[in-house]
């Protein structure tokens, strides 16, 4: 009985051995410390600002706009761009990124990539993923500014369709 009690108490420590476990807050804070987090979410405010005036450009059509009218929409732009910041500023993201990575990755895992990071190569990840970011969302917007043309088409036909549709009985 001694004997099976042991082989059952080995298994289960076995078994508790190999699972994997959450990585700890700590290591967690260090991973986001030594990949400058805060700097790419710091980092990516000017191509959202630049989206948000491209978007309201589109949105002008091609209307002229006098310089109260352009005013305006500056003023707009920079209160919906303070109204991101607050809200998705690196502080109100670092506990729901930390929690997401915590459910994501184990602590093995997550040694793993600080390893990595430290390494000459994961510095170069970390030094040009800035320049990646950037230059990802300037194609974006590039190709945003040709592909809303086309939304905004279909949204129209499809608006077009539906009033042509329309149940053209009157209520009772």
């Amino acid at each position: 009985m001694k004997k099976l009690i042991a082989i059952a108490g080995i298994c289960l420590a076995s078994a508790t051995a190999f699972a994997e476990t959450k990585p700890s807050d700590a290591s967690l804070n260090e991973l986001l410390t030594i990949t400058d987090s805060q700097k790419l979410v710091d980092g990516m405010w000017p191509q959202v600002e630049g989206m948000m005036n491209n978007a309201a450009k589109q949105a002008l059509g091609n209307t002229s706009l006098n310089g109260e009218q352009q005013k305006v929409m500056q003023d707009a732009n920079a209160k919906i761009a303070t109204v991101f910041k607050e809200e998705f500023g690196y502080e109100k993201l670092k506990p729901m990124m930390i929690s997401i990575y915590k459910e994501s990755f184990s602590q093995e895992e997550v040694d793993g990539m600080l390893t990595f990071y430290k390494s000459k190569a994961g510095q170069a990840v970390i030094k040009k993923m800035p320049l990646v970011m950037q230059s990802t969302m300037t194609n974006v917007q590039t190709q945003m500014s040709t592909v809303m043309p086309k939304i905004q088409k279909i949204q129209q036909e499809a608006i077009e369709q539906v009033k042509a549709k329309a149940d053209k009985t009157p209520a009772k």
